[in-house]
């Protein structure tokens, strides 16, 4: 056995133990804290959070459908497990979340008391140092205080983890196979979840868990993804198996799809090239970008001698413990590795998918880095942890007390504690709250974010998105034959400027609404023969604002 795993020699070690579980569980109440200290008090404009809502309500209503959307289709992009929870907890409306994000902050808790139960059996003191890094981290805490299914997923996976620990009961294997089922209803990339800990079950020669996971994901989990694949409408940014085919540029950078593509599954290509394609694009830019970003790594601008330091110790160190949590927890590797792979065949190279893996990541990296120790300096094995912790801890702890400092400055501002304290939501929500008072009960507005206008307004959308490589000729009959009566344009996505040249080439059969600036687009369908139209002018002053 290594010495980094040797069991405590002296009954002062064992005594102490009750003080690193003290610490851990300060660092847990702290983390929670903060997350409360942060947490939104009204709907954004991401629109996930309103769609989530709404799915809750439509539940609660006996169906799932999109009530956002012009006919109410059913909805096909996020499974039901997240609405489920928040139809549980009542489905409330902007302006009183507060339960909604107290249940998402005590699913975070959860998830951070889980790997220190794990942790603990290996070194106390490096379960408290990997509580403390999660605890402070910026996203981790972002995502517990807004309405976001991270903590849920988060959460289902640590259970499940948590039941696989080393030494476990084998009758454990039931609490994971539940939990992976809910992460994989929680959010559509949990397939990679059951994946994983299927491939455990296999090794483990555990064929009566492996058979019962399959059973019961074959019951549950591919009824949902065959319905993602037949649902009538697959849009690219509204449709997982339509973002999955996307073809981007080869020079791709970004975290959006380049909307001058195609944005339909009729463009085929070799999927062998696009995956090695995406492979070679998303895995650098994940290592030297988006984990540094996500564990908070603070970085010199313009140089990268303090990222390469870095990238060079982390991935020294997650070696490691890969190497050691195969022997170790195995179930933890498999997933990570299945996630992972996940990420980088994925179209998009996006930050927020880290988080919900961040606990296991940090987990098996700490561990390697204690293992490196271990060998090293038997007596100092912690040392090489401390010192890999200390970058994303100290990083944290300013992104954290900055998020404090601006949740406290608006609050200090607010006029209405429901209101966006930054200028560009607080215009959002003004021209919103307009349109909620002026607009007919049955008009339909073609805009963005539209779970978000919905929510705040009760009048239904029709779809931008479809729109995005329309003609100018296209485009009419599409409004025409949606019954379309305004567009609403709130500057908000790039989406929205995809569409400048086909509303220039329209903007003659639409007058100016005069709601808002010129950044934010209202427009009213023109009735045939009603004179002079200023809808060109609106439109080429939104268009001279991006």
């Amino acid at each position: 056995m290594s010495s980094a795993f040797a069991p405590p020699d002296s009954e002062a070690s064992r005594i102490n133990e009750w003080r690193f579980a003290a610490a851990g569980a300060v660092a847990i109440v702290m983390h929670a804290v903060l997350s409360w200290i942060v947490r939104a008090r009204h709907l954004g404009t991401g629109n996930d959070d309103a769609v989530y809502l709404l799915l809750a309500r439509a539940l609660r209503e006996g169906h799932y459908r999109e009530l956002f959307y012009v006919g109410s289709p059913i909805h096909s992009q996020y499974p039901p497990g997240y609405p489920a929870f928040l139809a549980m907890l009542g489905a409330p409306s902007d302006g009183a979340l507060g339960l909604v994000i107290a249940a998402n902050i005590l699913l975070s808790c959860t998830a951070l008391a889980l790997l220190f139960d794990v942790m603990r059996r290996w070194s106390a003191p490096l379960a408290v140092v990997a509580v403390a890094v999660l605890a402070l981290n910026p996203w981790l805490v972002a995502a517990s205080s807004r309405v976001q299914s991270e903590p849920l997923f988060m959460a289902a996976v640590m259970l499940a983890l948590w039941a696989l620990r080393p030494s476990a009961d084998s009758r454990h294997r039931w609490i994971a196979i539940t939990a992976v089922i809910v992460a994989a209803l929680t959010r559509s990339a949990g397939v990679t979840i059951v994946a994983g800990i299927l491939a455990h079950f296999l090794l483990a020669r555990a064929w009566k868990a492996a058979f019962a996971l399959t059973l019961v994901a074959t019951l549950t989990i591919v009824p949902w993804i065959g319905w993602t694949v037949l649902a009538p409408q697959k849009i690219v940014g509204r449709s997982y198996i339509a973002d999955a085919f996307v073809q981007l540029p080869r020079d791709y950078r970004g975290e959006q799809a380049a909307l001058s593509e195609s944005r339909s599954l009729s463009r085929a290509v070799s999927l062998g090239r696009t995956l090695v394609r995406r492979v070679a694009r998303n895995t650098p830019a994940y290592l030297t970008r988006s984990l540094p970003t996500v564990l908070a790594i603070p970085t010199v601008p313009g140089t990268v001698v303090d990222n390469a330091a870095w990238l060079l110790g982390m991935l020294a160190a997650l070696l490691a413990g890969v190497a050691t949590a195969m022997r170790r927890w195995r179930p933890a590797v498999l997933v990570l590795a299945a996630y992972a792979l996940l990420l980088v065949i994925w179209p998009y190279v996006i930050g927020r998918f880290v988080v919900p893996l961040l606990p296991v990541l940090i987990a098996v990296m700490l561990l390697g880095a204690w293992q490196i120790g271990g060998r090293l300096m038997p007596r100092l094995a912690i040392v090489p942890a401390l010192a890999l912790a200390a970058v994303p801890l100290m990083g944290g702890t300013r992104g954290v007390a900055s998020m404090v400092r601006e949740a406290e400055g608006c609050r200090a501002l607010a006029v209405d504690p429901g209101w966006p304290c930054r200028s560009d939501l607080r215009r959002y929500r003004s021209v919103v709250d307009s349109l909620a008072l002026t607009l007919p009960r049955d008009a339909r507005v073609f805009t963005t974010k539209e779970g978000t206008f919905y929510y705040l307004t009760g009048r239904q959308v029709v779809s931008a998105y479809p729109a995005m490589s329309m003609e100018p000729a296209v485009l009419s009959e599409y409004l025409r034959q949606s019954q379309t009566t305004t567009i609403f344009l709130p500057h908000q996505k790039i989406e929205e400027w995809v569409l400048g040249p086909a509303l220039a080439a329209l903007c003659s059969e639409f007058t100016d609404a005069r709601i808002g600036d010129g950044e934010l687009l209202v427009l009213h369908a023109r009735p045939p023969a009603t004179g002079e139209s200023d809808g060109c002018a609106a439109v080429e002053r939104w268009r001279a604002t991006w």
